[in-house]
């Protein structure tokens, strides 16, 4: 979404551009903020918090994901208080809980099958022990 660069937008790439954020961030951040301006038409920097609330429950109720809340939320808490220099009141808009997922586990079957899947002994034995051992992913 390419917007026409309004002089606060401008001010909002620069101060990231201070700040030596990523060039995807920027993007990213600038893309959101426009987003909400569109969706009240005015700027975002005429945008109350109980607004910005709105604007999340509008995004939860089309489905939209845990990550995208967290863009705007601190897209806009990096617009108030880096760019404008003005509080931004942080305990009227909270961090979306992630959700916890539970793992999934293999039934005995298939925890047999994989092992016996691996094409020597040697390797068979080095799955089993790391089955055997219950490591996950990050170990």
């Amino acid at each position: 979404m390419k917007c026409q660069v309004t002089p606060l937008r401008q001010k909002v790439i620069d101060t990231f551009r201070i700040r030596n954020y990523s060039p995807r961030t920027v993007e990213r951040y600038t893309d959101v903020l426009a987003k909400l301006a569109l969706f009240y038409n005015r700027s975002p920097d005429q945008i109350c918090p109980e607004e910005v609330r709105k604007y999340l429950v509008h995004l939860v109720n089309a489905g939209r994901s845990v990550a995208l809340l967290k863009q705007v939320i601190c897209a806009v808490r990096f617009l108030f208080r880096k760019v404008l220099g003005q509080d931004f009141p942080s305990h009227l808009i909270p961090f979306p809980r992630e959700e916890q997922k539970l793992p999934d586990i293999l039934s005995v079957v298939e925890a047999c099958s994989l092992i016996l899947a691996a094409a020597n002994l040697k390797h068979q034995a080095l799955l089993a022990t790391i089955y055997g051992t219950g490591a996950r992913l990050e170990e």
